[in-house]
């Protein structure tokens, strides 16, 4: 009986935590996807709001196995694992882990988030930092791009995530290009 008690609580608790969360279309990001011929979704996570600006929602939703850097001779069988395994992520999960990554509330040592945020650091400005990884799914049904990351500004920091379909490796760019595109129309980077 008290195991039911507490899972009632826990769920409840979910639930209160989802309904504080609001979501904003922002049809400028669609018309990003939209200038580069492609569909996908955006995502930019403020934390700080605990708000969530969109670009495709119901894709944001949808799960995908996560992004592989394509150096598998290099990988390790974790990372065999983490790469072919049955793991599946939305791009509004990879937000809300990268939000926590940042805040230091993830079972990791200082040492490996600080690791992880010089290994990202994309470019660096008077006025912000951009972290992100880029990365794609390659499988015989399809691929999708990825490009994952937050952007630190006045003192805040705003995980995002993006995907997108590919159809050939000339798509393979434009994942970034994209998300700096999406990332300038939130005013995150200067225009």
């Amino acid at each position: 009986m008290r195991s039911l008690w507490v899972a009632s609580l826990l769920l409840l608790t979910a639930f209160q935590q989802l309904a504080a969360r609001t979501y904003h279309e922002v049809t400028e990001l669609d018309a990003v996807f939209d200038r580069h011929g492609v569909t996908g979704t955006f995502v930019l996570f403020d934390p700080a709001r605990d708000r969530m600006e969109i670009s495709n929602r119901l894709r944001a939703q949808q799960r995908f196995p996560k992004l592989s850097d394509g150096n598998r001779a290099a990988a390790d069988v974790l990372d065999r694992f983490w790469l072919d395994g049955p793991l599946a992520i939305s791009a509004i999960e990879q937000t809300e882990f990268l939000a926590r990554l940042v805040a230091r509330k993830v079972p990791v040592t200082e040492a490996a988030v600080r690791a992880v945020e010089t290994g990202t650091l994309v470019e660096k400005t008077s006025r912000y930092e951009l972290h992100g990884r880029a990365g794609r799914l390659v499988n015989p049904k399809r691929q999708i791009g990825w490009w994952v990351g937050w952007v630190v500004r006045d003192g805040k920091y705003y995980p995002f995530a993006l995907n997108l379909d590919l159809f050939s490796d000339a798509d393979a760019a434009k994942p970034i290009a994209i998300g700096r595109a999406c990332l300038k129309a939130l005013g995150k980077l200067e225009r």
